[in-house]
């Protein structure tokens, strides 16, 4: 079974910048320069080919970098215009970020990206009506929802496969979790990559394989540049700026784990884009659908209604 490797592709020193003050600024070039030779050197070694979230402001700031990503054959999705938490906005605002996000990257590339990833993983249970908006956009898939709690993202509960949403228009890929007792164990990726061992990780990965599962995984390009990560240089307030270090320092820690435990990955395990999975799903779909094709397995789980 393949697996699915995406990169959020954002500048830390751009995005941040950006949230704290709310200006868009092209800052942070050489930094992220830096990570994107790292990722596309050890894809090319290894023959991986992986999906790209490119955040709408990144893209429109390095545009060089985005071509780079897609002259090397990987796909390119939206990880929206800005690095704002779904959940904040409004639908009206919502459609008008998704439509300015796409056209972003269909201006720049020539060809208007299938798949969405939210920022933060922000579709909660409060948020739903977002997949219907994120369909109307024109996209074919997300991998926005992570079937954990966690204090800022997840819906415990929600399925951890494959499955349509918002009325079948939109195939939705949840983020990997292994199933450990009563518990979903995060092993998609990020801050899991770099907190937990790296034999979990490719144990964890293995399980789901054997098991038939295709595990979505995720990573930030900062999470592999092994330069440090330096402070914003922002006019900031003294409890912004402590809250600005407070995320430098935890984005910092086990970095150089995260780029050990995916150089342990990219041999031995198979990957597939977000795009062929989603478009193996619908292949599956329409064939179970075929009164003519004999169904060796079950269909596959539905997901929760979505709230229109």
């Amino acid at each position: 079974m393949k697996h699915v490797l995406t990169i959020d592709y954002e500048g830390w020193h751009q995005m941040v910048y950006g949230e704290a003050t709310g200006l868009d600024r092209p800052l942070g070039e050489e930094a992220l320069a830096r990570a994107t030779d790292t990722i596309l050197s050890l894809l090319h070694n290894h023959a991986v080919k992986a999906t790209f979230f490119v955040l709408g402001v990144t893209a429109r700031a390095f545009p060089h970098l985005v071509r780079r990503i897609a002259a090397a054959g990987h796909e390119v999705g939206s990880h929206g215009q800005r690095h704002v938490p779904l959940h904040t906005l409004t639908r009206p605002a919502l459609a008008t970020e998704l439509d300015v996000a796409r056209a972003t990257l269909g201006d720049l590339l020539g060809v208007a990206p299938l798949g969405f990833r939210a920022p933060y993983f922000s579709i909660r249970r409060e948020n739903l009506w977002a997949l219907e908006c994120i369909a109307e956009a024109g996209f074919t898939y997300d991998s926005s929802i992570y079937p954990i709690h966690h204090r800022r993202y997840g819906i415990p509960g929600w399925p951890r496969e494959p499955h349509a949403v918002a009325g079948g228009r939109l195939v939705e890929l949840p983020l990997a979790t292994l199933t450990v007792g009563p518990a979903e164990l995060p092993v998609a990726g990020g801050g899991y990559f770099r907190a937990l061992p790296s034999d979990l990780i490719l144990s964890a990965l293995e399980r789901l394989a054997s098991a038939g599962r295709s595990a979505v995984l995720y990573l930030h390009p900062y999470q592999l540049d092994p330069g440090p990560l330096s402070s914003v240089d922002a006019p900031l307030s003294a409890w912004r700026r402590l809250g600005v270090e407070r995320f430098r320092m935890a984005q910092s820690l086990g970095r150089r784990h995260s780029l050990a435990t995916l150089r342990r990955l990219l041999p031995v395990a198979e990957f597939q884009t977000a795009g062929e999975l989603a478009t193996a799903f619908l292949t599956s779909r329409r064939r179970s659908r075929d009164p003519g094709h004999l169904k060796a397995n079950s269909p596959p789980q539905s997901a929760p209604t979505v709230a229109s």
